[in-house]
């Protein structure tokens, strides 16, 4: 199972985060699945950073233990206005079994709310779910 994590870089929230990969470990295991549990992130601070965490919290936890894929921006290569939006295509065309979006009230959300909709472009024809998750 390929877990899609996007969220914004003031993303505080340990407990709601980890309760939401939590779920998907718990269901991926109820399905007795032998592919490989991977959470795919950009490498960014904020939900990307607390993502890598909650895999690595949970290592010993299941059979095949979760795995952490990372896409950081090329910054030099492509630039401060296009990196983001370049790692987020690069991210969603690998595919993907659920997309965790991690918004935050009040910020502008602009990289998460780009890998949404390409996520909705690439991967809602296929049925993948796209959760928006707004921090409490």
């Amino acid at each position: 199972m390929r877990v899609l994590v996007t969220g914004s870089r003031q993303w505080l929230s340990q407990s709601q985060l980890y309760n939401e990969l939590d779920e998907a470990l718990v269901s991926w295991m109820r399905s007795g699945s032998e592919e490989p549990f991977v959470v795919v992130h950009g490498g960014a601070a904020g939900a990307d950073e607390t993502a890598g965490r909650w895999v690595h919290d949970r290592r010993g936890l299941a059979p095949n233990a979760p795995t952490v894929e990372v896409h950081p921006a090329n910054w030099n290569r492509h630039g401060r206005s296009l990196a983001g939006n370049i790692r987020n295509h690069e991210m969603v065309i690998l595919g993907a079994d659920l997309v965790l979006a991690f918004l935050v009230p009040g910020a502008a959300n602009r990289g998460t709310r780009h890998c949404i909709s390409e996520a909705k472009t690439w991967l809602g024809f296929k049925g993948v779910p796209i959760k928006e998750i707004w921090e409490e």
